[in-house]
């Protein structure tokens, strides 16, 4: 597979006593927080900039930190086209969801957000990037 990096950090995973999620993400363009919610079979993340906080929700465990990319992945059979967040776990592996739609921003507020299930290794991470970037290079020569 080839991918472009849209996007890379660090980022947090909360969860407060009442079980919500919040995404903690903290990049070279920006910081941003989403609750991450679950609801049957579709989790979504929502902005919280400028929202009103109404669950009473006021303390959050951290249950996971790491690295995070949001890569254009341009040759995925299963999701062609689609930005892959990837979030790194406890083993340096990266867990793979797809944001069908990108983060949510102030004028979408609420994206879905796909479990794929699938892990990858930073090494085969740092391969399909890498081969994208051959490739664009080489459109120019």
């Amino acid at each position: 597979m080839r991918g472009k990096v849209l996007n890379q950090g660090n980022f947090e995973l909360l969860k407060s006593v009442e079980g919500r999620l919040l995404l903690l993400i903290n990049s070279s363009i920006k910081k941003e927080k989403f609750f991450w919610n679950v609801s049957g079979d579709y989790e979504y993340l929502i902005q919280t900039e400028g929202v009103k906080e109404k669950s009473g929700d006021t303390t959050f465990e951290v249950i996971r930190t790491g690295h995070f990319y949001l890569i254009d992945i341009i040759d995925d059979p299963e999701y062609p086209d689609l930005p892959h967040l990837y979030l790194q776990d406890e083993r340096n592996n990266y867990e793979d969801f797809i944001l069908p739609d990108g983060f949510p921003d102030l004028l979408d507020t609420e994206q879905e957000i796909i479990t794929t299930g699938n892990i990858i290794d930073q090494e085969e991470l740092d391969t399909f990037v890498y081969n994208y970037e051959i490739i664009e290079k080489n459109k120019y020569l």
